[in-house]
């Protein structure tokens, strides 16, 4: 079983729905660090999660370059990552390397049963 606390980085542009997401994933005990773009992920170099949340539309760089970065690199090649879009893109996103896909507007509830998919921990267990 895997060490309770794992953490889970969202990088959503739209702050309510980052909030929402943020929210919802910290009550239910998860450990959560969040960024509204994916330049942010330079700010977790050094501590990176156990499971990436992405949008597909960021301002920087889209949610697809970003996984195509994290696949590349080695400390994140198997690194789980999820993304959620209002975007019919779901082939795609499989194709450049997302483990899940998640088409908006979607229930938290049925994130943290793909959340349980992948073994993560909360502090609650």
């Amino acid at each position: 079983m895997p060490e309770a606390n794992q953490r889970i980085l969202i990088i959503e542009n739209d702050e309510d729905t980052l909030f929402l997401l943020g929210h919802a994933l910290r009550k239910s005990g998860y450990t959560v660090e969040t960024c509204t773009a994916g330049s942010g992920l330079v700010e977790f170099k050094h501590k990176l999660p156990d499971l990436f949340i992405l949008d597909k539309d960021l301002p920087t760089i889209d949610g697809l370059a970003i996984t195509k970065f994290l696949r590349l690199q080695e400390a994140t090649r198997t690194t789980p990552i999820i993304m959620i879009s209002a975007h019919r893109i779901r082939q795609k996103a499989k194709r450049t390397g997302i483990n899940e896909f998640i088409k908006k507007p979607f229930e938290v509830t049925h994130l943290l049963k793909v959340l349980k998919k992948y073994n993560l921990a909360t502090s609650q267990e």
